[in-house]
C-alpha cells in the first residue's frame, strides 16, 4: 500500500533567506532611484548592485544541490551584505544617506545576515548528517 501525503509547492519568496535579501535590494534600489544628487545616486547604486549579487549568492545557495554548494554560497552571501553595511557607513558619512535611511538600511542588513546565518546553520546540520551516514 502506497503512502499519500500532501505535497507544498515553495517558492523562493516563501524562504526567509531570499525574501530578507530581496527585501534589502529592494529598499537600496528606491533609494538610488529617490537620490537627488548625482554622485549620492552613483554611490547608492553600488550598494543596489551589491544587494543585488546577495539575492543572486542567496538564490543559487536554495538551489544547490548539496550543502557544501549551499554553504559556500550563503557565505558569499554573508561577505556582500558585510561589504554593503560597511560601504552604507561610508555613504552615511559623506551624506548620500541621512540617519532614519541609514538605520533602516543597517537593520534590513543585520535581520539579511540573521537569516543566512540560520540557512547555514541548516545546511551545516545536514552535511554533517550525510558524513554521518556515510
Amino acid at each position: 500500500m502506497g503512502v499519500m501525503a500532501e505535497m507544498t509547492m515553495l517558492r523562493l519568496e516563501d524562504l526567509a533567506p531570499f525574501a530578507e535579501a530581496r527585501q534589502l535590494a529592494r529598499a537600496l534600489r528606491e533609494l538610488a532611484l529617490a537620490a537627488r544628487r548625482d554622485d549620492d545616486a552613483a554611490q547608492l547604486g553600488e550598494l543596489a548592485k551589491l544587494a543585488l549579487a546577495a539575492v543572486v549568492a542567496v538564490t543559487e545557495a536554495l538551489r544547490a544541490g548539496d550543502p557544501h554548494g549551499e554553504l559556500v554560497r550563503f557565505r558569499d552571501a554573508q561577505l556582500l551584505v558585510t561589504d554593503l553595511r560597511a560601504l552604507t557607513y561610508d555613504a552615511f558619512m559623506s551624506g548620500a544617506l541621512d540617519g532614519r535611511r541609514f538605520d533602516a538600511v543597517m537593520v534590513d542588513a543585520a535581520r539579511t545576515l540573521r537569516e543566512l546565518e540560520r540557512a547555514g546553520q541548516s545546511a551545516r546540520r545536514r552535511a554533517r548528517l550525510r558524513i554521518d551516514e556515510a
